[in-house]
């Protein structure tokens, strides 16, 4: 139940943000990514999750570091919402 709530909210981004499975089979081509490789980054998923909020905190911190950068996260609520994004 929860899986597919999951892969639900994912395909409705997806749709939002306009990627087709046409567009994913585009970005596939151009990787060179394989359904060897999918399958391979599915496996690490959980340990993937497991670090992603580390990950993600000392990415954005980064990019807080810039002034370049800084300027587009200013508001604290958008970046609190990209960061769950």
């Amino acid at each position: 139940m929860i899986e597919d709530t999951k892969q639900g909210a994912e395909k409705s981004l997806m749709k939002e943000m306009g990627i087709t499975e046409q567009e994913i089979a585009k970005r596939s081509a151009f990787l060179e990514l394989s359904n060897q490789d999918v399958q391979e980054l599915l496996s690490i998923d959980k340990l993937a999750q497991d670090y992603a909020t580390p990950v993600i905190e000392a990415f954005y911190q980064h990019l807080l570091s810039f002034d370049e950068t800084k300027v587009f996260f200013q508001d604290t609520e958008l970046l609190e919402r990209v960061k769950r994004l």
